[in-house]
């Protein structure tokens, strides 16, 4: 039991000390990319209802995390996108809500040959896709066939090759 714990700590000590990092660049770790990233802003919004009459006003906070991971050799390209987010609103916290996903993407092959690509993307969203631009599958962004700006409660699924 001793011994596979000692193995198992020099192992993540040697990952750690193989593990390099520069401001913006991300931790790198062989043909691995790592970002974590988090996000925190505040709003006000002077009709949260969207009501043409008895417009009422408020300021919510939306915070983000995500982690953005990347592989990268000479036949095998992998990208993988998460986040989880929430917005608070102040007053009316009925209007609160979370949203989260993942796009993933994995590229086999090279321009000499044949490439195969493999797209996925869920999002459950409930304000603006934030991240709908990034999740192009076979070449075609949902920008243009899903509404990215719409503000209601939706679960984006798509898949592609």
């Amino acid at each position: 039991m001793i011994k596979r714990e000692l193995t198992v700590g020099l192992i993540s000590l040697a990952l750690i000390c193989s593990a390099k990092a520069g401001p913006g660049q991300g931790i790198h770790s062989g043909p691995w990319t790592l970002n974590p990233y988090a996000d925190v802003s505040g709003t006000y919004d002077s009709n949260v209802g969207k009501t043409s009459t008895h417009e009422k006003e408020d300021v919510f906070a939306d915070s983000t995390v995500g982690l953005r991971a990347g592989y990268s050799s000479y036949m095998l390209e992998f990208n993988g996108l998460g986040f989880l987010s929430q917005r608070c609103y102040s007053d009316t916290t009925e209007n609160n809500f979370g949203a989260g996903g993942d796009l993933l993407r994995a590229k086999y092959g090279n321009r000499d040959g044949v490439e195969i690509e493999v797209d996925q993307a869920f999002r459950r969203v409930e304000d603006t896709d934030r991240y709908g631009n990034e999740a192009a599958v076979g070449g075609v962004s949902p920008d243009s066939v899903l509404d990215v700006s719409s503000l209601s409660r939706r679960d984006i699924n798509q898949a592609g090759i």
